[in-house]
């Protein structure tokens, strides 16, 4: 089973506001390919899930969580999960995300634990210092995230994926991100469904 988390949102009452909790497109759009592949999932969106919830931020007094709990979002997680992913897209989020890994991993310990998104890209060596995460995606992730489940269905070394870094003993290694891909036929939808057969323009997300 792999599950594929959108961490919750932090909220300030002592300033601006620094993230507007938007829909996790990038996410979607990586269940999509997951699902596309034939791989059992599950998607679990830490804001819009409970986007009405706050609860007290425990590193900073004037912060607060918006969306599930640590702990709500790890009671949903699959029992089954062997594979569990979490986008973390800035990194202001960075310190929320890896509290949650830390979460995970103490529930499930044999999981492969996989960051996503912009932060991770960006500070890869960092990311698997850090944190309990076993592998970092570099850049788009769709089409990344489905060569890491087959090569590790199949029992080869993740360390041959290309567009990821993962951790190897004491180190790491790392496999350049794979090219952005612009423009496409027929492709997935977030959704998981089939687009028309006109060509379109996905853009950044």
């Amino acid at each position: 089973m792999i599950t594929l988390i959108n961490p919750p949102g932090l909220k300030t009452f002592s300033g601006l506001q620094m993230h507007t909790p938007n829909p996790p497109l990038g996410l979607a759009y990586v269940a999509a390919a997951v699902r596309e592949a034939g791989f059992p999932y599950r998607v679990i969106d830490g804001t819009g899930e409970a986007l009405d919830a706050v609860s007290p931020y425990p590193d900073r007094r004037d912060f607060m969580v918006q969306g599930l709990t640590f702990g709500e979002i790890v009671e949903r997680i699959p029992s089954d999960s062997d594979v569990i992913g979490i986008s973390c897209m800035f990194s202001t989020l960075w310190p929320l995300t890896r509290t949650l890994a830390e979460r995970v991993r103490a529930r499930f310990p044999r999981a492969l634990l996989v960051l996503g998104g912009e932060h991770g890209t960006a500070v890869p060596e960092h990311v698997l210092h850090a944190s309990p995460f076993d592998v970092v995606v570099l850049g788009e992730g769709e089409e990344t995230l489905v060569g890491l489940l087959r090569t590790r269905a199949a029992g080869r070394p993740l360390a041959g994926v290309p567009g990821i870094a993962v951790r190897e003993g004491d180190g790491w290694c790392r496999r350049g991100s794979r090219p952005a891909r612009r423009t496409w036929t027929r492709s997935r939808c977030p959704t998981g469904t089939r687009s028309r057969s006109r060509s379109t323009s996905r853009g950044t997300r």
